[in-house]
């Protein structure tokens, strides 16, 4: 399998205010196949592309915490295997304009349907 991911170091910016897009990632559970079938927890994701804890490879938040690497998916040549779960996450659009001045209305319902998490990019 040959893979490909872009957007996984630099998020998609957003304009007039609006916050950056989510980063993309590619993450492999190792034999997890079983596991997801029966609803059980997967084993310990490994990263292909994106930010990693250097030491177990787990999935870090940004490289501005300590001990953590950037795996570049271009040249990562990591095989996967009959029973791994891989999960691609695709990058996120930026924002358009400053959150706190939108409808408090319509940031609520976009807070309940899970588009955007109360507290992100200081709003």
């Amino acid at each position: 399998m040959i893979y490909q991911l872009d957007q996984c170091r630099f998020p998609t910016q957003g304009v007039l205010g609006g916050g950056t897009g989510a980063r993309a990632s590619i993450t492999v559970h190792r034999g997890g196949l079983e596991s997801w079938a029966s609803g059980a927890d997967l084993p310990q994701a490994e990263v292909i592309s994106g930010f990693a804890y250097s030491e177990s490879g787990a999935p870090a938040p940004s490289e501005d915490e300590p001990g953590t690497e950037f795996r570049n998916s271009k040249g990562a040549g990591k095989p996967f295997a009959a029973g791994d779960v891989i999960a691609v996450h695709l990058p996120g659009g930026g924002g358009y304009g400053d959150p706190a001045e939108r409808d408090p209305e319509a940031l609520r319902k976009d807070i309940r349907d899970g588009l955007v998490t109360p507290g992100a990019d200081g709003w």
